[in-house]
């Protein structure tokens, strides 16, 4: 007579993720640019760590002169300043707004509690 094998929810959910989670590793390196299985063999000890370092090393601006990407990064770094200048500006508005409404609010409380 056979007897039937039974296995618990957490077995199971223990054996989907012995699957799953090296697949949502490969495919989230994958995402990122860089190869995923190789990262995973690295990761376990199997692969060539410096064929892996070697592949995975892209420079975005490598068709452009060196003296266009530094322009382009002054230029981002320039409209960063001005945006957080900005930013700032609006903080300080929304605070000076925010004690002006808190001091409305306790003058109501004050003369209008009666």
């Amino acid at each position: 007579m056979a007897s039937k094998l039974k296995i618990t929810p957490f077995a199971r959910f223990f054996m989907i993720m012995i699957i799953l989670a090296p697949l949502a590793y490969i495919g989230a390196s994958y995402y990122n640019g860089e190869d995923g299985i190789e990262n995973f063999k690295n990761l376990i000890g199997l692969g060539d760590k410096e064929k892996t370092e070697t592949t995975t090393t892209i420079i975005p601006s490598d068709t452009k002169g060196e003296g266009e990407a530094v322009l382009e990064l002054e230029d981002e770094v320039k409209y960063l300043e001005r945006r957080i200048k900005e930013l700032e500006q609006e903080n300080r508005d929304l605070t000076n707004m925010l004690e002006e409404k808190e001091a409305e609010i306790e003058s109501l409380k004050e003369g209008g509690g009666s």
